[in-house]
This record gives C-alpha cells, structure tokens and sequence, in this order.
C-alpha cells in the first residue's frame, strides 16, 4: 500500500533541486514497477513510497529530508 509523505519547509525562490536529482536512486525497480515519486511544491516536497522497495524509498525519503535541513533549520513532516 502507498505511503503518502509531505515535507514542508520555506523553500526559496532561487532553489534549484539539480544536487539532490543527482543523488536519487532510481525510482524505477528492475521489474519496471515505480518504486517511488516525488514533486517539488512551493511548500515543500510531496513524496510517495509505492511499497516496492523499503530501502530505495527510504533512501530517496532520507535525500529529501536531508535536502530540506540543509536549506532551514525546521521541517514539518506530515504522514498523508
């Protein structure tokens, strides 16, 4: 089942994601199957874990967690 995640932190005008795009595993299994997605919102990163892989989507969670305190000091993570 589909875990739905919102990252919400004031990102600014000037961000520009290229880092972190570059340090994202792949969200695609080597079956094919989305393991997960992910979209950049003026409030935050808008996440969403497939249940194909625990340790891809984890890993891609913790980049954008990561990604998000290196820009604030606080994030609000929300369970949608």
């Amino acid at each position: 089942m589909p875990k739905e995640f919102k990252i919400k932190w004031d990102i600014p005008k000037e961000y520009n994601p290229r880092s972190l795009f570059q340090k994202l595993p792949s969200p695609i299994s080597s079956n094919m199957t989305e393991i997960y997605n992910y979209r950049i919102d003026t409030d935050g990163f808008y996440f969403i874990d497939q249940g194909v892989s625990e340790e891809r989507s984890c890993q891609a969670l913790g980049l954008f967690i990561n990604e998000a305190l290196s820009h604030t000091s606080e994030v609000v993570i929300q369970n949608i």
